[in-house]
């Protein structure tokens, strides 16, 4: 997600950052999963007094919807995933050999074990940490698919999962309700934000 939603966020008082990463095929999808590890973990020893990683939310649009939630599920000790107080996925692929068997893997190349190691939807959810899974109305089906088996593998259990299917959105348009401190993804946003982390 680029910076374009970042005015909505600081009129509101909270902060905005983007993760940029190396692209395939350059880099395999595990070296890039593991870019957004260090990212963040960066984000979180150059906070100061204005940053409070506490309220620190990771959130992605599509493949950057993927990457959010590989990397909340990933056990990687010492790195910034325990920072993280929520999750904000849009329109994202979570199950990835459907994927890693059509014309995109022609620059993944991922194999099929990579493929599930990497699916986010064939892990358990990141215990504690509230999600809320954004798609819109107007998205392919497979889209619809990854979101509402995420939610449905991921809403168990003692933290909030959330699934919003957002109506006359399709995969580009639905991040209009990031832009907008009254767009019902930016409001998701926010409640992650004041939640924080207990």
């Amino acid at each position: 997600m680029a910076g374009f939603p970042a005015k909505a966020f600081t009129d509101a008082g909270f902060g905005w950052g983007s993760i940029g990463y190396t692209l395939a095929p350059e880099a395999t999808l595990h070296d890039i999963v593991s870019e957004v590890d260090l990212a963040l973990a960066a984000l979180v020893g150059a906070a100061d007094d204005r940053i409070d990683p506490s309220r620190m939310i990771l959130a992605g649009h599509s493949a950057g919807a993927h990457l959010a939630a590989a990397h909340a599920v990933r056990v990687r000790d010492g790195l910034a995933r325990t920072q993280v107080s929520g999750l904000l996925l849009v329109s994202g692929a979570y199950d990835l050999p459907p994927v890693q068997e059509s014309y995109v893997n022609d620059l993944v190349r991922m194999s099929f074990e990579e493929a599930v190691a990497l699916s986010p939807l064939r892990h358990g959810r990141p215990r504690g940490l509230p999600v809320v899974i954004g798609v819109g109305s107007d998205e392919t089906d497979e889209f619809i698919r990854n979101a509402r088996e995420l939610y449905e593998a991921w809403s168990v259990g003692s933290a909030s999962t959330e699934l919003i299917e957002v109506e006359k959105r399709d995969h580009f348009d639905i991040l209009d309700e990031l832009t907008v401190p009254q767009g019902v993804l930016a409001q998701n946003a926010f409640t992650l934000l004041r939640a924080g982390r207990s």
